[in-house]
């Protein structure tokens, strides 16, 4: 079967081979779709407060109970990245290897809350579809580390690599482009605890949305116009 380069005329290839070069990595891409995802402020404030209240009765119910008081100032501190951008941004710069936004990791957790709310389904799915990718790459990765192993040990690889050394370092969090995807669950919550949608939440998420502002546009022009799109 042929390729359909075959098909293409030089200036076609040419111009392929440049959007390859200049565009955007999928990564980047998700990371804009995940920081488009409606009512992401609203969702953060009832998230913080029932963390709030969970560690506050964490506390009160502990008088005597050492362990639940230390439960309750984990939990605080693990959930405060989430609730202040710039501890979060600041502890991604220690990381090094996060790639999300700040606004993006909030999408991804306020979808993954919800994934039962017709509205995130589908972007859930996605969200899993990714994740799936890097587990598939993973198992790629070290199926052929240990093929390497078992063929040529500990000999140098070809091209005057380290072999199973240098593969072996390659099986690690560093090389998984959707590894912050996996982190969302750090901070996921049982779902009775996960907040109602508020109604003005409700209308957010909804398929279609109009600001007030597009609303006096809309009233005052027979033209439709077009829905916000996650």
């Amino acid at each position: 079967m042929k390729s359909y380069n075959a098909k293409l005329k030089e200036e076609q290839k040419s111009t392929i081979e440049k959007e390859k070069l200049e565009g955007e990595d999928l990564m980047t891409l998700v990371d804009r779709w995940l920081s488009r995802t409606p009512a992401r402020k609203l969702f953060v404030a009832s998230y913080k407060n029932v963390i709030e209240n969970a560690c506050r009765t964490l506390r009160n119910n502990s008088d005597s109970d050492e362990e639940r008081r230390m439960e309750a100032d984990e939990m605080e501190d693990r959930f405060s990245y989430i609730f202040d951008s710039t501890k979060f941004s600041e502890s991604s710069k220690l990381q090094q290897g996060r790639q999300l936004t700040y606004e993006a990791f909030i999408g991804a957790l306020m979808i993954t809350c919800y994934n039962r709310e017709p509205r995130f389904t589908v972007p859930y799915a996605i969200i899993q579809n990714l994740i799936d990718m890097d587990i598939f790459l993973s198992k790629w990765r070290f199926a052929h580390v240990m093929m390497v192993k078992r063929i040529i040990g500990g000999k140098p690889g070809t091209g005057g690599s380290g072999g199973y050394t240098y593969l072996r370092s390659t099986v690690s969090d560093r090389y998984m482009p959707f590894k912050d995807l996996f982190e969302v669950s750090t901070f996921v919550i049982p779902p009775q605890m996960v907040p109602t949608l508020t109604p003005i939440m409700i209308t957010e998420i909804s398929d279609i949305y109009v600001s007030r502002d597009e609303e006096k546009e809309t009233s005052s022009s027979s033209d439709g116009f077009e829905p916000t799109i996650l």
